[in-house]
């Protein structure tokens, strides 16, 4: 397990995100955040990956949670830690275009090395994934920041599934 109070706050995240974006009505229930798209109600299983071995265990429990809750579901899974458990800086002062572009490169090889081991732990009923990752970064202008990139991966096994995963992304 996790750390309750961590666990709680990226719920609470998923959750604003949900609000924000007019996912609404959005609540606090099993299997972590309901939130309603096209009319659809959607369960999303909210988890943190401390490390690269605790990522697939933690995708299996959010795909047991979202199933247990009986709804389509999807998982938001916090990938800060597990792929930076040093918590190093980006310390090479780059432009935005060529740190995103980097960013998402890796981040998607990450994903192609997983991709296969990810969809046996997911099985039915797991729509999709929303990877949430954010690295501190050294910009040109010398001062630091914090950048997110959010990637979704659709691992519904049908077309009805994909097709409401799809809404959910856009």
């Amino acid at each position: 397990a996790g750390c309750k109070g961590r666990d709680a706050q990226f719920e609470l995240y998923v959750a604003a995100i949900c609000r924000r974006a007019g996912l609404t009505p959005v609540a606090r229930e099993e299997p972590d955040v309901i939130c309603h798209v096209s009319g659809i109600k959607f369960g999303i299983a909210a988890k943190r990956a401390k490390n690269i071995g605790s990522l697939d265990d933690r995708i299996k429990d959010a795909a047991d949670q979202i199933r247990r809750s009986q709804q389509p579901g999807v998982i938001a899974i916090d990938t800060c830690l597990a792929l930076n458990r040093e918590n190093l800086r980006i310390v090479t002062p780059i432009s935005d275009q060529l740190f995103g572009e980097r960013y998402r490169k890796a981040f998607f090889r990450f994903l192609e090395e997983k991709h296969d081991v990810i969809q046996r732990r997911v099985g039915a009923g797991v729509h999709g994934i929303a990877f949430h990752d954010m690295q501190i970064r050294y910009e040109p202008d010398g001062s630091w920041s914090l950048a997110g990139l959010t990637v979704f991966l659709a691992t519904a096994r049908d077309n009805q599934s994909a097709n409401e995963f799809g809404s959910f992304e856009s």
